[in-house]
């Protein structure tokens, strides 16, 4: 796949486990699709975002717009 299982933790709950994976995110994209389709898993995907990922985002200079109702 092109990544690493970082963890995985079983748990009491809504969720029955938690894992934390790192791999590219088009694979990602790829492998929730694929799951999803198979119909044999119902969960969420929740990308994580680096320090750095962060950074990079809200020093990004946004383009000037208005918003709905100005």
């Amino acid at each position: 796949m092109g990544g690493s299982l970082e963890a995985y933790y079983w748990s009491f709950g809504e969720m029955d486990f938690m894992m934390i994976a790192d791999i590219p995110e088009a694979m990602a994209v790829k492998f929730s699709l694929y799951v999803g389709a198979s119909g044999v898993f119902n969960g969420k995907l929740t990308p994580l975002i680096t320090v750095e990922g962060m950074e990079a985002a809200t020093s990004t200079e946004l383009p000037s717009m208005r918003l709905p109702g100005e």
